[in-house]
């Protein structure tokens, strides 16, 4: 007896359409077969021709549209028993891959063509069949080559590479069109890490970090990028780490990690990333302190790299960035882009500012109080000026707003409309009210401002980074910040080259460019020292704070040589006082005094031992273990300049000192027991 199925066999098809509007594009749908022969044939058979064509003939015949059919395939596999998949599926690979769509139905919004290629179509149907949400960088098809970095990106990209060989952190302060993200990914590529974490303050620059990442692993299908809205999933990734060594960078927003119960949000997500051991880590926006927290919950020897276009944090709450990274590499500054025609200068035009003098500051940031700020801006006589003198200096011109807050936004964008002035909002919240009027989707909002369909764009410290669109001619500050780094981000966005554009505008009309000077000045010294000889910065200690009333130093940021402050006056003990003071500490405060810690302390502070021979002695004591322990315990250890004991030192010690030492103790057993 023959066996029949009711079940009717789908099968995926590729078409194109050989006119102007529809070249490079290829659209992927689905179609189903009647014959139920067709089960277990090949790719393009005839069978499936048919059926595709027969689909396809439904929706182009009528407008006399000609195609070419390109591929066929069912969508019936054997992986582990029959399984199935549509067309949606390949679509989401697509799409997680980079691959951008086409929609030419703008009212029924059909949404299954995509610019393309055909051989890069299949391998999305063979990662779908593999169980993969995206494709390897390999995998699509591109227009890359190698990127030849400018010559301060390789010294940033070299310096980076010789002090992870023999510590863990470095900071980049590099300025906006550094190429920042390019630099650190070429990092990742040259030292073959497998596991980099990616953290940044707002999602919206995944995408950003997504494109880059193609252009530095395009010939490379061991290396593979994640995100939640991007590439594979962080799962996928490690499984595929653990079984077949792939090398993965997965992105993750610090909004989001914040939220996690880990770290004391409401919402039991992130484990994973908490989980893993890291390799490296790069931290985009390193100034930024809300990035601390998270920080103290993922594994604490992984290498860390900051990148920043400004090494200042305000707020005297907030650590300073010299307490975590250990050496800090400065990139060129901005009148050198300006010079180099990677940023354009600016036309400054300052207008009065309300009363500022009287506001209160947020301690965490050093800030002023959101609130505050927004009742002095959120006047409507004020709303006229700043269109008043938008029309004079700058009308027709791609204008980007900066506000206070939220109800500072939405009537300033009303006002805008109310003259005549095609104006749209962006919020982080929703404001039903007002959104269908004034706003929309973030996606909608920024295609319609790139496509010229209107000229002002208002927003509330959403685009102030992550955010790149070189049209942009003119900046309008409506609000006052004392922070020099979210100033000189703000007024950034107007500062990439466009064609025709040699310079851009900046409204002011919160005494800012009076604060903190012109966009295209020096930056300021921000509290680092440096090297003028070689071209970095200085390494950089803390001036102490006291605690529990003991009164010691300021706090700030000193240069690693100074011993004395040149702030408060405070006079640095010697390195080894410092030593001592902190072995004595150990020894003093720990809970469990037969600790390897608390033996080694004693033997260095009590008996003079050096450290290869603590080492040496505890290593062969706790043998098998001996790696184990050895990085373990030079964590309370010192050399006699002060410096800790580098992890990469291992090296040295297993094969030169630990060897020696273990054979001599061997040697000396088998004499003992000779009775020689």
């Amino acid at each position: 007896m023959r066996f029949t199925s009711s079940m009717k066999l789908k099968l995926i098809y590729v078409f194109r359409i050989n006119d102007t509007a529809h070249h490079g594009c290829l659209k992927i749908g689905e179609a189903t077969c009647e014959d139920e022969n067709v089960f277990g044939l090949s790719p393009n058979s005839k069978a499936l021709n048919e059926a595709a064509k027969k689909r396809i003939n439904q929706y182009t015949q009528t407008a006399g549209i000609a195609y070419d059919l390109l591929y066929t395939e069912l969508t019936v596999y054997n992986r582990g028993g029959l399984r199935s998949f549509n067309d949606k599926k390949v679509h989401n690979v697509l799409e997680r891959s980079g691959i951008k769509k086409k929609v030419f139905d703008t009212v029924n919004k059909a949404n299954e063509w995509f610019i393309t290629d055909l051989e890069t179509v299949k391998c999305a149907i063979a990662a779908v069949k593999e169980g993969r949400s995206s494709l390897s960088s390999a995998e699509v098809t591109q227009e890359y080559s190698p990127i030849v970095f400018r010559p301060e990106q390789q010294e940033a990209i070299n310096k980076t590479k010789k002090q992870f060989r023999k510590g863990n952190q470095m900071l980049w302060n590099a300025k906006m069109r550094f190429g920042k993200t390019l630099s650190a990914l070429e990092v990742v590529k040259d030292m073959e890490f497998q596991r980099t974490l990616i953290l940044t303050h707002r999602p919206v620059v995944d995408t950003g970090w997504f494109e880059d990442f193609g252009k530095i692993f395009y010939d490379r299908k061991d290396f593979a990028y994640g995100s939640k809205n991007n590439g594979e999933s962080y799962d996928s990734l490690e499984r595929r780490a653990e079984s077949r060594g792939l090398h993965y960078v997965y992105f993750a927003s610090m909004q989001d990690l914040r939220g996690s119960e880990l770290v004391g949000g409401n919402f039991d997500k992130n484990n994973e990333v908490f989980a893993t051991d890291w390799d490296l880590i790069i931290v985009d926006e390193a100034h930024r302190g809300e990035h601390d927290k998270v920080m103290d919950y993922i594994n604490e020897d992984a290498h860390v790299l900051g990148l920043s276009a400004s090494i200042c944090r305000n707020g005297n709450k907030v650590k300073q960035l010299g307490e975590y990274y250990d050496c800090i590499v400065k990139g060129i500054s901005t009148p050198e882009l300006i010079e180099m025609n990677f940023l354009v200068g600016s036309r400054n035009f300052v207008y009065q500012a309300p009363v500022l003098e009287d506001l209160p500051v947020v301690a965490a940031n050093g800030d002023y109080d959101p609130r505050a700020l927004q009742m002095r801006f959120t006047r409507k006589e004020r709303y006229a000026g700043v269109i008043t003198n938008w029309k004079r200096i700058a009308f027709g011109t791609k204008t980007i707003v900066f506000t206070t807050g939220s109800d500072h936004c939405v009537d300033l964008t009303r006002a805008f409309c109310e003259h005549g002035i095609k104006a749209k909002y962006l919020l982080s919240s929703r404001k039903p009210e007002t959104d269908a009027q004034f706003s929309g989707k973030r996606e909608d909002i920024l295609r319609d401002f790139h496509n010229g369909l209107f000229s002002v764009l208002v927003n509330v410290g959403i685009l102030d980074t992550g955010y790149d669109e070189p049209s942009i001619q003119t900046v309008v500050l409506d609000l006052a910040t004392k922070s020099y780094t979210h100033y000189s981000q703000m007024v950034g966005r107007g500062s990439r080259p466009y064609p025709g554009k040699s310079y851009f505008n900046v409204l002011d009309f919160g005494d800012n460019v009076k604060k903190h000077g012109k966009y295209e000045r020096e930056d300021p010294p921000m509290g680092l020292w440096h090297d003028k000889t070689k071209g970095g910065v200085m390494p950089t200690k803390l001036c102490p704070l006291g605690k529990d009333g003991k009164k010691l130093g300021c706090g700030r940021l000193v240069p690693q040589t100074a011993q004395k402050c040149p702030y408060c006056g405070y006079v640095f003990p010697k390195l080894d006082k410092i030593y001592e003071i902190e072995l004595t500490e150990l020894i003093d405060t720990a809970e469990d005094q037969e600790s390897l810690e608390v033996w080694c302390a004693k033997k260095v502070l009590e008996d003079g031992w050096s450290i290869p021979r603590v080492l040496a002695t505890v290593c062969i004591k706790n043998a098998p273990h001996e790696k184990a322990t050895f990085m373990r315990v030079i964590k309370v250890l010192r050399t006699k300049e002060g410096k800790k004991v580098s992890p990469y030192y291992w090296d040295y010690f297993s094969k030169n000192i630990l060897k020696n030492k273990a054979r001599k103790r061997k040697l000396v057993s088998e004499q003992n027991e000779l009775g020689l």
